[in-house]
């Protein structure tokens, strides 16, 4: 399944990260996901291709890419 949108890259300490919010993450998801999920990230387009890379759960549904 390929899902895009825009959103703002934040940063918690050193850590920079994108908040993936708990209706977004339930389209690929099942609803009793628990654990990181594998997905391939383009910023920009950019890599080719695209790099690998876990969402970890951030609580109530919602991830952090």
């Amino acid at each position: 399944m390929k899902l895009n949108f825009r959103a703002r890259i934040e940063v918690r300490g050193i850590n920079p990260f994108i908040l993936v919010s708990a209706a977004r993450a339930a389209k690929p998801t099942p609803e009793d996901w628990r654990g990181p999920m594998q997905v391939l990230v383009h910023i920009n387009g950019a890599p080719e291709p695209p790099h690998r890379i876990n969402l970890m759960p951030a609580g109530e549904g919602a991830f952090y890419l």
